[in-house]
């Protein structure tokens, strides 16, 4: 579904009706989280730990894993309260953004303002996002590619501020940073450099 962003007056609108230490969410990790809405943004990972990728081979029960890519999608909420009515019709307020005029916006979100500075600009300020990694497995008794979802919640942004809450006990303890286009989250001890690339 492609989202589409508004700017009028200052407003953007966003409409949205080694990995084998961290572990695979299971579906009790799932259960119960509230469903998400459009998928808003997508990040690429570019390092683990420092490394860039391809990196980081684990061995787990006779096998060699390497982690080859990942994402960390955005998602806008399925179901709000907060209607905004914009000049495309009904939004949720968190998805409507104010921007300083004379700023531009680049197609990954980041914005760039008048008198120097920039920030990633989410599209919606509250949402749900989730971390995959694609990995490759050689030795194992399965096939050699997998996705491995290893961090599920919600999230709340603010310029240049990130917050992350994390569903279930799998994925432990998630932290986040994030400056310009790089958004770095640390999940049981590993950090996560992911860089912005596309907004929907």
């Amino acid at each position: 579904m492609r989202i589409p962003h508004l700017l009028i007056g200052g407003l953007i609108a966003a409409a949205a009706c080694s990995s084998n230490a961290i572990g695979d969410l299971s579906s009790e990790d799932r259960a119960g989280f509230p469903a998400r809405g459009g998928l808003i943004q997508t990040d690429s990972l570019t390092s683990v730990d420092g490394a860039p990728l391809p990196c980081c081979t684990a061995d787990s029960a006779g096998s060699h894993i390497t982690i080859l890519s990942g994402r960390l999608d955005f998602y806008a909420d399925a179901q709000y309260t907060d209607t905004v009515i914009t000049p495309e019709g009904p939004r949720s307020g968190a998805c409507v953004q104010g921007v300083p005029d004379g700023s531009i916006i680049q197609r990954n979100g980041v914005l760039t303002l008048p008198g120097g500075g920039s920030y990633l600009l989410m599209p919606c300020s509250i949402g749900v996002y989730e971390v995959t990694l694609s990995e490759f497995v050689d030795g194992g008794s399965g096939p050699p590619s997998r996705d491995v979802s290893i961090a599920l919640g919600s999230y709340s942004w603010a310029p240049n501020a990130l917050s992350v809450g994390d569903q279930g006990t799998s994925s432990g303890h998630i932290s986040a940073g994030m400056s310009a286009a790089t958004i770095t989250l640390t999940i049981r001890g590993h950090r996560y450099r992911f860089v912005a690339t596309s907004r929907f």
